[in-house]
């Protein structure tokens, strides 16, 4: 995954909502043009103040518009590095410092990412004025934070002469409007407020929610909630997103590559007759390093002739999958 997409968060303004909104929750606003597909694995580099970044992977969840999207990151985000760099850049600009003076005149508080390697030269030396993600009128309206209540005129990507007044995120107020490129406004920005709810909703439910509601909301939540609580770092829910209704077979395709799924999810998809007749669904089970080694045989087994010589021969799993696969080719 070369070329990793940019997150620009080095405002601090920005940086603290984005915490408090959506980084805590390991979700990561991406902005880009063209974005990334859905489900697509994007490696990620997060701008911070003073000159840090953190680079991660993760998957994209959920397109909001058509540059916006949201990344569920893989593993554990560095939070504490981020609370503590965004504690130097306030303190630094509440001395009068103006360490971040510059940005406010060639980036937009509300502007979240960037697409990869698509930093201009002018960017440099506190410059940083092209974004990658600019509407091609000039006009940087792109709503990154639009309130849920229906009024989309406040856009946090606005230059701040007399434009940029829009916060990107407003959670004082109660109203927590959808943020760049984080909060579900819909496809293509159509049906922002009833979907931006949506996504706000789950969220919060998510922060607040126990084991127990977890797992009642991963039985039956949209597949906003589906996408999330499968990820989710306690892996007895896993199972119960695989008990929705209404979970389909190309979430179930996705959900199977997944390295953090639980054991017990594997086994229960790996027994399904409908979603283990797939041959990409077996594929990417047998390839899932979180697969127990005693269900490989019973997997391998699926497998055509083409595909076990593939495996036998790749070196990007297991070398107990391609020895089997070695032995299953030629008795």
């Amino acid at each position: 995954m070369a070329n990793p997409y940019r997150v620009k968060l080095t405002d601090p303004a920005v940086l603290r909502r984005a915490l408090e909104s959506f980084l805590t929750l390991g979700v990561c606003p991406l902005r880009a043009s063209p974005p990334p597909k859905p489900m697509a694995q994007v490696e990620i580099e997060i701008m911070l103040p003073g000159g840090r970044s953190q680079l991660c992977r993760g998957t994209v969840i959920r397109h909001v518009s058509p540059i916006d999207c949201l990344v569920q990151v893989s593993g554990a985000l560095d939070l504490p590095l981020m609370r503590k760099v965004l504690e130097e850049a306030e303190a630094g600009a509440a001395a009068g410092a103006g360490a971040y003076a510059g940005e406010e005149t060639g980036e937009g508080s509300g502007e979240w990412a960037e697409s990869p390697a698509r930093e201009s030269t002018g960017e440099r030396g506190g410059e940083r004025a092209a974004s990658a993600t600019r509407e091609e009128t000039g006009e940087r309206a792109a709503s990154v934070g639009r309130e849920e209540t229906g009024e989309r005129a406040a856009s946090a990507g606005r230059e701040e002469t007399g434009e940029r007044a829009a916060s990107v995120g407003r959670e004082e107020t109660g109203e927590r409007a959808a943020s760049a490129a984080g909060e579900e406004a819909g496809e293509g920005g159509r049906g922002a407020p009833e979907r931006s709810q949506e996504s706000v909703d789950a969220y919060k439910l998510l922060q607040s929610a126990n084991v127990a509601e977890k797992q009642k909301l991963a039985r039956s939540g949209n597949q906003v909630l589906r996408n999330l609580l499968i990820r989710d770092r306690i892996k007895n829910v896993h199972v119960f997103v695989l008990m929705n209704p209404r979970i389909t077979s190309e979430e179930v395709v996705e959900y199977s590559k997944l390295a953090g799924l639980s054991k017990d999810a594997i086994q229960m998809i790996a027994g399904n007759r409908v979603w283990s007749s797939s041959p990409q669904v077996t594929m990417n089970l047998v390839r899932n390093p979180a697969t127990p080694p005693e269900l490989l045989p019973t997997l391998l087994r699926r497998l055509s002739q083409a595909q076990l010589r593939m495996l036998a021969k790749s070196s990007d799993v297991r070398t107990q999958v391609s020895t089997l696969a070695r032995k299953m080719i030629f008795g």
